[in-house]
């Protein structure tokens, strides 16, 4: 590193003494989810994800049955309870850009699959903890 700042021999002692100042702590026993900026109208991530997930499922389905409204009804539930409405909201947002884009990948929740495979998994699984919450489907999937 000195070989790197060599025409700048403080930058050593001062990088050493900002990190000694610095003292972080981290909370794990807490999730830290980012809050996703509402549209102008919008009163909570909940209700603006279920808008959404709703809209989602007409325009995927041309005919929503009961059965297809008490799945994703289920799920939207399940992410109140676990309060991850935020972080669906903030992954739609990055696969829509993906999409304008060309990338491949789909959100679930807001583009429900027509029928699960038998072997899938519960989509949302409240017994998931951190990044192990779900959520993605690669391109192949829709």
């Amino acid at each position: 590193m000195a070989a790197l700042f060599s025409d700048c021999p403080q930058a050593m002692s001062t990088t050493l003494d900002i990190s000694e100042k610095c003292h972080v702590e981290f909370d794990f026993s807490t999730r830290h989810l980012p809050k996703f900026p509402l549209p102008d109208g919008e009163k909570d991530e909940m209700s603006y994800l279920a808008s959404l997930a709703r809209q989602g499922l007409t325009r995927r389905y041309r005919d929503v049955t009961s059965e297809l409204s008490e799945r994703l009804n289920n799920e939207l539930v399940m992410i109140e309870q676990m309060g991850f409405a935020g972080y669906f909201l903030i992954v739609s947002d990055f696969i829509r850009y993906a999409h304008s884009i060309g990338v491949a990948v789909g959100l679930i929740v807001l583009e429900p699959k027509p029928k699960p495979p038998a072997t899938a998994r519960l989509f949302v699984n409240p017994a998931a903890s951190g990044a192990d919450v779900g959520g993605l489907s690669l391109a192949g999937a829709f």
